[in-house]
């Protein structure tokens, strides 16, 4: 029984959206092959295929507003105090506000940390959370605050509460660990 809320989810997913799609700054759409998508945060761009070419081609997150992937969204932001265009998964958006994520690498490729940023409707950020995998108090205590925080601002998002809780079930005899899944596996909600 505790399977049926993933299954529930997974088959959601898979009926999300219909048209995989990039809108662009100037509001022209280009069309996408499914499975043709791929973030490169270290680049500060994004791969693709469209329909009518099976040869992938990239756009800078300066010339995108943003991409719907299968059950993705991804945006881009240039954020109040920063110098640039970011990349972000929307995980949930109301008319009043948005939960935008995006994992931070080190050099060499892997994750160091997460972060999460939550928006009001003029784009402006309301609250952060930056955290990790490490397996220190101070980790672990940092990750049981995401359900909490992320609950305050979206609690009548009730589909992707209903997924969060999922991942926070048992979350303290995990060390908040299973949490970071709900991360790694990101889904766009739209909430009332």
């Amino acid at each position: 029984m505790k399977l049926f809320p993933l299954v529930f989810f997974l088959f959601y997913s898979l009926f999300a959206f219909s048209a995989d799609e990039i809108v662009l700054k100037d509001g022209s759409k280009l069309t996408l092959k499914t499975n043709s998508f791929k973030v490169n945060f270290s680049e500060n761009s994004i791969t693709y295929q469209t329909l009518s070419s099976s040869k992938e081609q990239s756009l800078s997150f300066k010339d995108f507003d943003y991409v719907i992937a299968g059950v993705n969204k991804f945006q881009t932001f240039n954020l109040e105090g920063s110098s640039s265009v970011e990349g972000y998964f929307v995980l949930a958006e109301s008319n009043s506000k948005k939960l935008i994520f995006r994992s931070i690498y080190n050099p060499d490729g892997s994750i160091a940390r997460f972060i999460f940023h939550i928006l009001n409707e003029n784009l402006q950020i309301l609250d952060s959370h930056f955290f990790d995998a490490g397996s220190s108090k101070k980790s672990v205590d940092v990750r049981a605050e995401i359900y909490l925080k992320i609950r305050h601002y979206f609690s009548t998002c009730t589909e992707m509460m209903k997924r969060l809780e999922v991942y926070d079930m048992n979350a303290a005899e995990s060390n908040h660990v299973r949490i970071l899944l709900f991360f790694k596996s990101p889904m766009y909600y739209k909430c009332n």
